[in-house]
């Protein structure tokens, strides 16, 4: 090749290629040998090919250092492409695996930790719909939840304060109505109890003291037609029922 490119007089793509022509019968490459030049000192890599018709040795080669740099630049080339793809993915993996998992259970965890505190009203952003998407769209319903539960439970609270109030109102109100018809009884049978009672030539002392307020008990003296008639009253049991029998008696 060396040769007919020195005695050749094309120069350009014209000489390229009837070089190239010495090459076409090794397409696709035959055997590689290592040859040792006559001085022992130089080495090439040779590749061989055989035509069987012609009954030819074709042989093509090359200074073994020039092969060697050839292959320690291209091999250079794919290590750098190698390195450079091998930085970008774990990179891009790293800012994936942050931004796909790292951060939404960091925000689905601080929002746990937040409704432990008591803080129901909080909604975790959602920006991809996969599992943990699934799961904080959850937690945000039942946040809301328990949030709409805990309104409802302080407004019931409210509401039954509220009623509780007015209903002791209605009990003391009740009561005190009830504490004056009491009141009003006890006066009744107090007064159908004499002031004074007086019979001639005795002295007449007398006490009643009911149980309650009202009682079964009852006494009298009447003065009538020049005689003293004394009256004693005892209904069973004490209280309002006994009072009310023993006025109508």
């Amino acid at each position: 090749i060396l040769s007919h490119a020195a005695a050749a007089r094309a120069i350009g793509p014209e000489l390229k290629g009837e070089v190239l022509a010495f090459l076409a019968l090794m397409v696709p490459a035959g055997q590689r040998r290592y040859r040792t030049g006559a001085d022992g000192m130089t080495h090439h890599v040779a590749f061989t090919e055989f035509d069987p018709d012609r009954q030819v040795l074709h042989e093509a080669a090359f200074d073994y250092r020039a092969y060697r740099e050839f292959h320690h630049r291209t091999a250079k080339k794919h290590i750098i492409i190698f390195a450079v793809i091998l930085g970008v993915t774990f990179i891009g993996f790293r800012f994936f695996f942050l931004g796909a998992y790292v951060r939404p259970l960091k925000r689905l965890l601080d929002a746990i930790n937040r409704v432990r505190e008591g803080n129901y009203d909080i909604a975790i952003p959602i920006t991809v719909n996969d599992e943990l998407g699934y799961i904080s769209n959850n937690f945000n319903i039942m946040a809301a939840t328990l949030q709409m539960s805990r309104e409802a439970l302080s407004d019931y609270a409210e509401n039954l304060e509220k009623m509780v109030s007015e209903r002791t109102l209605e009990l003391e109100k009740a009561r005190d109505t009830i504490w004056s018809e009491m009141e009003l009884a006890r006066k009744m049978q107090t007064i159908l109890v004499p002031d004074h009672p007086h019979m001639e030539g005795y002295e007449v002392t007398a006490y009643m003291a009911p149980a309650e307020m009202v009682g079964g008990d009852y006494y009298d003296v009447i003065n009538q037609g020049g005689m003293d008639w004394v009256v004693i009253g005892d209904v069973s049991g004490h209280g309002v029922p006994a009072g009310i029998i023993m006025m109508m008696v």
